[in-house]
């Protein structure tokens, strides 16, 4: 960690209280612009919402604002959001999101059902095998939920 404190911006101590594992997520910033640490910190600074719309209010929430190129490292369980742009620019990040070979199933079960095999299967083993996401996108195919792909697959047989 010593090595990484030299090249991340922090807005104190305390964020480094979990240590990096395998739920970590990383963003690289392309731009600058502002990360709120829960849903609600951003958004009601801004203005941009109503506070009292928010359900679960997080008094503690803190914003991180980061310039371009900065690393932020987070674990993937982070409440977050981002602010609105009020620049003429538009935000670029790179969020790679992983997971590690070991956290995966022994056997790839959507790989090991055909499509229109799998397609007919009630939703909850479909989800089993892999067919579902956790929201709000964790487990998507380029960038739509998995179980589009089993539609096409009933419509194109």
């Amino acid at each position: 960690m010593e090595q990484l404190d030299g090249y991340c911006e922090r807005a104190g101590f305390e964020l480094w209280a979990e240590p990096i594992n395998a739920v970590t997520n990383m963003a690289f910033l392309l731009a600058a612009f502002a990360l709120g640490r829960y849903l609600k910190a951003v958004e009601t600074q801004t203005g941009t919402r109503d506070p009292d719309a928010d359900p679960g209010a997080h008094p503690d929430a803190i914003q991180i604002c980061l310039a371009p190129g900065s690393l932020m490292l987070a674990k993937g369980t982070l409440w977050h959001s981002g602010g609105a742009n009020k620049s003429d620019a538009p935000r670029l990040i790179l969020t790679p999101q992983y997971c590690p070979g070991w956290v995966r199933p022994l056997e790839n079960m959507s790989l090991s059902v055909p499509k229109e095999i799998a397609a007919e299967l009630p939703q909850r083993a479909r989800e089993l095998i892999g067919y579902s996401i956790h929201p709000p996108f964790m487990g998507y195919v380029d960038g739509v939920h998995p179980q589009k792909s089993l539609q096409a697959e009933t419509k194109n047989p």
